[in-house]
């Protein structure tokens, strides 16, 4: 059995929860990779001032693009989570509902 099998026998409602707890952990987890890159971008700026010796630019300019790309995952996860969900016009709150058992 597989994973997807495994998901299709839950209810609907498990499922959106589900779905939602994902991407929730998923956007947290990249938060924390961000968080990291800001301590290592200080860290090489004030420190060690290394640069690529191909390129000749600092190496933190590498680690500024993943943090310039963030807002594009998030959004990805967020529109993601919703198109799973086919939750177009529903809100969390009317997901998380314990009348909304379809």
């Amino acid at each position: 059995m597989d994973m997807e099998s495994l998901f299709n026998l839950f209810s609907q409602r498990f499922q959106r929860i589900v779905i939602i707890l994902s991407a929730l952990l998923a956007a947290a987890f990249f938060l924390i990779v961000d968080i990291f890159l800001v301590q290592a971008i200080y860290r090489e700026i004030t420190f060690f001032k290394a640069e690529s010796p191909s390129l000749g630019i600092p190496v933190w300019i590498y680690y500024a693009g993943v943090i310039a790309c963030s807002p594009a995952l998030f959004i990805g996860l967020y529109r993601g989570a919703l198109q799973r969900n086919g939750a177009n016009n529903k809100s969390i709150q009317e997901t998380l509902s314990p009348d909304n058992n379809r």
